[in-house]
């Protein structure tokens, strides 16, 4: 349940703070919760167009949690500038929202 929470509140952050058109990096688990509306964490308007789980240039944000391969999350946060946003942590159980600052 407190997985749940968290993501629930990190897709309602992407969908308030509008990065529904942004170049998003996520694992395939939070890749589903934001493409995929039969996931139940968004309608169909709500839908992220460009959410890959692959880094590239053209990526904007990155969304972590700690459900899935955290150690790829931290090598990128080394490789890579990025700027926590926001945290949601429920008991054991968080995801995280970074900015990509690019230079």
């Amino acid at each position: 349940i407190d997985a749940v929470k968290s993501l629930q509140q990190t897709v309602n952050y992407c969908v308030e703070s509008n990065l529904k058109e942004k170049t998003i990096y996520a694992s395939f688990l939070m890749e589903c919760n934001l493409t995929n509306p039969y996931s139940g964490y968004l309608s169909a308007e709500q839908k992220f167009h460009f959410v890959s789980s692959h880094f590239t240039k053209e990526t904007d944000y990155c969304v972590f949690s700690n459900l899935e391969d955290n150690e790829s999350y931290e090598l990128l946060k080394r490789k890579e500038k990025l700027q926590l946003l926001k945290r949601f942590e429920n008991k054991q159980a968080w995801a995280e929202v970074y900015i990509v600052i690019k230079n």
